[in-house]
């Protein structure tokens, strides 16, 4: 039996450890509330985390210098209640200056409990509303906008009309789309691979738009990795605001922090087994009708008819654009990005039309 002795030193060296780690909490906390409360000299809003899933945000006009770890600012909880005055931020983790956190994403948080705000007369709260936007408990303002619109294959000069009329008919009241980037590539290829993209994430930067409308979520991609992947893509370059129209959803942080990610997950897989099943149905006919006209059970002839032929003169009007391109030294990648027509589409042409665009390529030169 272990002596008295013996379990005292083991006690003793157990409540030495537990002060020891104590210590280590305390110094941490110090760090992490002293980094914080750095953070909030630095920016006016801000997004901290309480451990797990809840979060909590922040309008700070100062550090307090009579206390340390306080500021003097508004607060919402997790459960939307507004605090304004000094406010204790020693428990606060992963706090960081919330660039997507504007005013209006604020503003947005806060708007159920807006009359606490509205209605103070501290000066905390006047300070704040100056921050406050046009359209907060009010009409919007014009916010500019972009729009994303993407075709697996061309479809003509028409081909992007269905995409361009459901976002015009759908987009939400005081947005206004100053550009639509439109493309032809597969939903298989990733957001950060497409030209389109690329443009649109330069002239968001360059203008300071934070939201971009798409038609539908399998605009975005084919599969669930890359439709999840390409709105963090998307987020990461600027776009805060992502408005999904035919689901009818506004993919913001609020959004994504209140049980939306899992939503978006849901809906991501559901649209990658629908698009799974089409192809499945597809082939499966096809397969069906094939093996029908090997056993003789019906006549069958897949494609255009023999005697079907389009007129040369009909290539050149229709491709009159594609072919100026073609004869002016741009490559056929080149012009298919750029006009939406498909590569095979453009090496017929480029066959059919070889000497002639030469020549007019030896003109020009």
């Amino acid at each position: 039996m272990e002596s008295f002795v013996g379990i005292k030193k083991k006690i003793d060296r157990y409540e030495q450890e537990i002060e020891a780690l104590k210590r280590k909490i305390s110094e941490e906390d110090k760090s992490m509330s002293a980094g914080i409360t750095g953070l909030m000299t630095k920016t006016k809003f801000m997004v901290a985390n309480l451990g797990g899933y809840s979060h909590e945000y922040f309008f700070c006009s100062s550090v307090s210098t009579e206390e340390p770890w306080c500021i003097n600012g508004i607060r919402i909880t997790a459960d939307k209640e507004v605090k304004i005055g000094k406010l204790n931020i020693s428990g606060l983790r992963e706090a960081r200056s919330y660039d997507s956190i504007t005013p209006s994403m604020f503003f947005t948080i806060l708007d159920t409990a807006k009359e606490q705000i509205e209605c103070s007369d501290s000066p905390l709260a006047k300070e704040c509303l100056l921050y406050k936007p046009n359209d907060f408990g009010g009409k919007q303002g014009d916010k500019e906008a972009v729009a994303y619109c993407r075709l697996s294959q061309g479809g003509g000069k028409n081909g992007y009309s269905r995409q361009v009329m459901s976002i015009k008919n759908r987009t939400v009241p005081g947005y206004n789309i100053s550009e639509y980037f439109k493309e032809t590539i597969s939903g298989k290829t990733s957001l950060q691979e497409r030209t389109a993209v690329k443009d649109m994430i330069d002239y968001g930067k360059a203008r300071g738009i934070k939201t971009v409308f798409v038609s539908e979520l399998n605009r975005i991609g084919r599969s669930k990795d890359s439709i999840m992947n390409g709105i963090k893509f998307l987020r990461k370059h600027g776009f805060e605001e992502i408005y999904l129209l035919h689901e009818g959803i506004l993919i913001n942080e609020d959004y994504l922090l209140n049980g939306g990610y899992n939503q978006l997950s849901r809906m991501a897989k559901k649209s990658e087994d629908d698009l799974n099943a089409i192809i499945y149905r597809m082939k499966s006919g096809y397969d069906a009708y094939v093996q029908k006209a090997k056993s003789g059970e019906i006549g069958l002839k897949l494609g255009r008819g023999s005697e079907y032929r389009k007129p040369v003169e009909k290539y050149r009007e229709d491709y009159a654009k594609e072919l100026d391109l073609l004869a002016s030294g741009f490559s056929i990648r080149k012009v298919s990005t750029i006009t939406g027509v498909s590569l095979g589409t453009l090496v017929k042409l480029k066959k059919m039309f070889g000497k002639e665009l030469e020549m007019r390529r030896n003109e020009q030169n």
